[in-house]
């Protein structure tokens, strides 16, 4: 056989690229276990039989179940920060205030938030969870607030405009908190939710 038939030489990865894609495997999996098994669910080995990784490998990243779902839920922000870049948004300030809260409740209908309402139902009782979902907590409100001055920069400095965000975020989590039981997109509470908050909106 001649050398130009060959298979080209596969290039070896350096180990900084092996780690990251290993961290990635790890935080999908943890992702795909809390929508499908939730926080009781969610074990270290589960997740490293998922991701496909030696528990060895898991622990060397992750060492605990907490730093798996502090990470995934740390991706997943990074994620919808991203999103949030590319959104399509209307022309009038009425029409983007509406945009906003249509595409938070969006985010929050997503299966992940199931998980998520979990999370802060331990984290009541248990420090060490509450001190890691804090962290997250205040970050996701942050880039809630961040994309509302973004969207409405005549607003960016209105003394209401990040309460008003922070009371629209508390009411959808726990819209998608009383209906655990039921997937929150197909309520018919959330419209009117919707109304008050927008009678409330700063102005």
């Amino acid at each position: 056989m001649s050398s130009a038939s060959a298979d080209p030489p596969r290039t070896r990865r350096s180990q900084a690229e092996r780690r990251q894609s290993t961290q990635a495997q790890l935080i999908a999996a943890t992702i795909e276990s809390l929508v499908e098994d939730g926080w009781s669910g969610t074990t270290t080995r589960s997740v490293a039989q998922r991701a496909g990784v030696s528990q060895g490998a898991q622990q060397h990243y992750f060492p605990t179940k907490r730093a798996l779902v502090e990470a995934a839920l740390g991706a997943i922000l990074e994620e919808q920060a991203t999103i949030a870049a590319t959104w399509d948004v209307p022309t009038t300030q009425s029409e983007r205030l509406e945009f906003l809260l249509d595409r938070l409740w969006d985010i929050h209908c997503l299966p992940v938030n199931l998980a998520i309402q979990e999370l802060l139902t331990v984290a009541r009782t248990d420090p060490e969870t509450a001190a890691g979902i804090a962290g997250l907590h205040v970050a996701a409100e942050t880039a809630a607030i961040d994309a509302a001055r973004a969207l409405v920069p005549e607003l960016a400095d209105h003394p209401e405009l990040a309460l008003w965000v922070r009371a629209s975020v508390a009411t959808m989590r726990g819209l998608v908190g009383v209906a655990a039981v039921a997937d929150p997109a197909d309520s018919d509470v959330w419209p009117h939710a919707r109304a008050v908050l927008l009678r409330g909106r700063p102005r």
